[in-house]
């Protein structure tokens, strides 16, 4: 980091409580600092939050009071199981992943907790492996095929322009297309040596063209459960846009499909200033759709969003850097 001081130096004296420990502890690496700085930061923003994880809230939502948006706020702010008191309150939610989903929702929800609960450090190796297993024998011979024919169905008149997915892809209300939930999932899994070819295989699908273009929502699909039928829009798929957060998740993936970002134009001394498009933080607005990037309290003015701009840019340089140096 020798060669980024001046930007550190930055962060450490500008920067609130939260941005400093971050920055000592994702960036310097610093434990000791890190623990000085902690009080300080768990009385910032991230107290909220951290109080905010209750066992009892609705999984999938944008609104502040959802697991998934906590817990995506959490993991932006810092807040790991080995740092912080997220294990009892995560217990109830880690349960739901031993159970059968009772429907596409159900399923939808599993993979949610999944790819929070290993972003956040817990170890869901086990259900990661599950999924894994689903998704790869979707995908492993690169179908992109997944929409029925026009006269194949009929669908209610103000649903006409949606397209229809292909019932193999969602039989029994599990999707078996990756969404970008499993990629958060999978990428902090410890997968074995079988495993970890199998997830690049899907990492492969979902990078490919065939994949990117499919459209953003996926489309409709009609679930059949215990003799019943009924017709959900499936949303949430990997799409790789002009967006900080999808840039940090393919600069996290791993090699040869990680990509790390030109950061140039946005270079601004001593740091960077990204563009106000990609420091959102919007209430109601989804974590994974990048509506919850802040790191400060609102309303963040300029420096503030230089600060936040810097600390992202070094992140994914020294993880760009730390990959470099294992090559």
């Amino acid at each position: 980091m020798q060669q980024w001081n001046q930007a550190i130096d930055f962060l450490m004296e500008e920067g609130g409580p939260t941005l400093r420990y971050l920055t000592a502890n994702q960036l310097l690496m610093d434990g000791k600092r890190a623990r000085q700085l902690r009080k300080a930061w768990r009385d910032d923003v991230v107290g909220r939050w951290i109080e905010a994880l209750r066992t009892d809230l609705p999984i999938h939502g944008a609104q502040d009071e959802t697991f998934e948006t906590v817990t995506g706020k959490l993991f932006e702010l810092g807040a790991r199981r080995q740092s912080s008191p997220l294990s009892r309150p995560m217990s109830a939610y880690l349960q739901r992943l031993n159970e059968e989903p009772r429907s596409m929702l159900d399923n939808l929800c599993q993979i949610i907790i999944g790819s929070a609960a290993a972003r956040l450090g817990f170890d869901v190796n086990r259900y990661a492996a599950r999924r894994l297993r689903v998704v790869h024998d979707a995908t492993r011979h690169f179908d992109f095929d997944i929409y029925r024919t026009r006269d194949s169905y009929r669908l209610p008149p103000r649903y006409k322009d949606y397209p229809v997915i292909r019932q193999t892809f969602a039989p029994d209300g599990v999707f078996r297309l990756p969404y970008v939930h499993d990629l958060y999932l999978m990428n902090a899994a410890d997968f074995n040596r079988t495993q970890r070819r199998r997830y690049l295989d899907v990492l492969r699908y979902v990078l490919s063209p065939g994949y990117q273009s499919l459209s953003s929502g996926f489309g409709y699909v009609e679930e059949r459960l215990r003799g019943k039928s009924r017709w959900l829009v499936v949303g949430w798929k990997a799409g790789f846009d002009d967006s900080l957060i999808r840039m940090e998740l393919q600069a996290s993936l791993p090699r040869p499909l990680h990509r790390t970002p030109d950061l140039t134009a946005w270079k601004s001394e001593p740091g960077w200033s990204f563009p106000q498009r990609y420091l959102l933080d919007q209430s109601p607005g989804y974590w994974v759709s990048g509506r919850r990037m802040g790191l400060m309290q609102r309303p963040r003015r300029a420096k503030q969003r230089r600060l936040e701009s810097t600390f992202r840019a070094l992140r994914l340089l020294a993880g760009a850097q730390a990959r470099h140096g294992r090559n």
